[in-house]
């Protein structure tokens, strides 16, 4: 039976390839690969590049970044190659913890699951392939099964322990939210043991070295992401991305976390491994609790609770289970069955996704780009990040922006009337643009409305405030509208 839980895990991993290989980056994913480049080459937080992110993403993306310069091309294949060797890796390392879970019982229960973490791993991602979180719970899920196996007194070696706890010490640093699920994961687990010093562990041990180092090197080499964009971010991000309540606790997976919680209360008694559904539940709380305190509905953010929920629903997804509960247990099976659809369902949706947005969208964008700034640069007055990024890598242009796009204007409008952070935008904006004067300037012509409130907004008479945009702008002469946005191209 495992050779065939096995091979359908492979043929997953391949299919996954086959469908990167077709789709495109996720737009934040590039942009973030731009910057590590910018920060190999010296370039600083705020006055190179404005990210709230940390480094760690940085520091993460060096090595495919390092791989494209040294083989002279793009992006695309040492990124996707770099994040399915790390898929690859946590894939090992989680069979085999599975294995030592499972010894003492038959190989059913240990197959669905690997399939489950291999689904959630290579195709669950879609677009968003390489992002934050979807690097992260590669990173951490061996913890979290490492946890399970300690809960029944089994144990592993001492290299072991260190080594899984590196990797979930990365993942977990990625992003302060990241260190709630494990701070309630930890928190079961020293109430099942009954003992305070049970979290003296060498796993959690190399956790804190890793966190403690990380924030060494942010103090030591990136003091402007300290004295910057930490207030920035803590002012404006939120203002900027926030979406009403019900948006959040709308979402599907969220609701799929919930029907899940709601399977289990019905048929915890008859797992075989409860320690393991335990800890994926409290993982799951945490990472539930990471979207409500973001309070967006990006996919990506959401990708960690997908996961782990899907992981405990397969744990109960086990027709032995159920055979004592006779017409209930069929009912239960059923729904659990149905409910393994929505991950499917949704995963059909985001594959189609990234193939579609390179062909309908990015391509296009790019040959237009082509047209008039055959290797030159752009700068995108536009709220998406998506404008620019990844169109820059298939157009072979630059982009002579500091920013990813112009979030920080959608924060300005939205949180107050204090007028600082307006004219520290407006004056990073103007900069760039006497600094490395761009082939085209590509302006958004439909804002959207939720995100800048204001009636007609308009961005030539929002910048065109201040003479010096007036007088870099007047070299720019109009070509063409591509979809909602107008092509400036400089005069030669």
């Amino acid at each position: 039976m495992r050779k065939y839980f096995f091979a359908l895990a492979i043929t997953l991993f391949i299919t996954a390839v086959v469908i990167q290989s077709f789709g495109t980056l996720s737009p934040d994913v590039s942009f973030l690969l731009h910057i590590t480049q910018k920060m190999l080459h010296g370039g600083r937080y705020y006055y190179n590049f404005f990210e709230i992110n940390p480094p760690l993403i940085l520091y993460l993306y060096t090595p495919p970044v390092v791989i494209a310069h040294l083989l002279h091309c793009g992006f695309f294949i040492p990124i996707r190659t770099y994040v399915f060797a790390i898929a690859a890796g946590s894939l090992i390392l989680c069979n085999w913890l599975l294995r030592k879970i499972f010894a003492q019982e038959n190989n059913y229960s240990h197959g669905p699951l690997l399939l489950a973490i291999t689904f959630a791993f290579v195709l669950m991602p879609g677009m968003q392939f390489g992002q934050r979180e979807h690097i992260m719970i590669m990173l951490v899920v061996p913890y979290f099964l490492l946890v399970s196996l300690r809960l029944t007194g089994k144990s592993l070696e001492i290299w072991q322990l260190v080594f899984i706890g590196i990797l979930a010490g990365i993942g977990f640093a990625l992003k302060p939210y990241f260190f709630i699920p494990l701070a309630l994961v930890e928190l079961y687990f020293l109430l099942k043991k009954g003992k305070f010093w049970a979290w003296l562990r060498p796993e959690i041990a190399m956790i804190g070295l890793v966190s403690i180092i990380y924030l060494a090197t942010i103090f030591l080499f990136f003091p402007e992401y300290i004295d910057k964009m930490v207030p920035i971010g803590w002012k404006l991000f939120y203002a900027a991305y926030h979406v009403p309540w019900l948006w959040v606790l709308t979402q599907v997976p969220i609701a799929f976390f919930c029907i899940v919680i709601i399977l289990l209360g019905f048929s915890y008694k008859k797992i075989q491994q409860l320690q393991l559904a335990y800890v994926l539940l409290i993982a799951s709380i945490g990472f539930f609790v990471c979207d409500i305190i973001q309070q967006t509905i990006f996919y990506y953010h959401i990708l960690p609770l997908f996961t782990t929920s899907m992981m405990l629903l397969v744990l109960l997804w086990q027709p032995k289970q159920y055979q004592s509960y006779k017409y209930r247990g069929v009912i239960l099976y059923s729904i659990i069955v149905a409910l393994l659809l929505f991950p499917i369902a949704i995963t059909y949706c985001k594959s189609r996704e990234t193939i579609a947005v390179k062909y309908q969208n990015v391509l296009p964008f790019a040959k237009l780009i082509n047209k008039y700034a055959k290797h030159g640069s752009i700068y995108c007055f536009s709220i998406y990040i998506s404008t620019a990024y990844p169109v820059i890598d298939y157009a072979k242009v630059t982009t002579t922006s500091r920013f990813p796009s112009f979030w920080p204007l959608r924060g300005i409008k939205r949180q107050s009337t204090d007028k600082k952070y307006q004219r520290m935008f407006v004056n990073n904006v103007i900069q760039d643009l006497q600094k490395q004067p761009p082939s085209l300037i590509i302006i958004g012509t439909k804002p959207n409305p939720y995100f800048i409130p204001i009636p007609g907004f308009n961005y030539l008479t929002f910048f065109g405030k201040d003479p010096r945009f007036n007088e870099i702008f007047k070299h720019y002469h109009y070509r063409e509208t591509f979809f909602s946005f107008a092509i400036y191209q400089r005069e030669t």
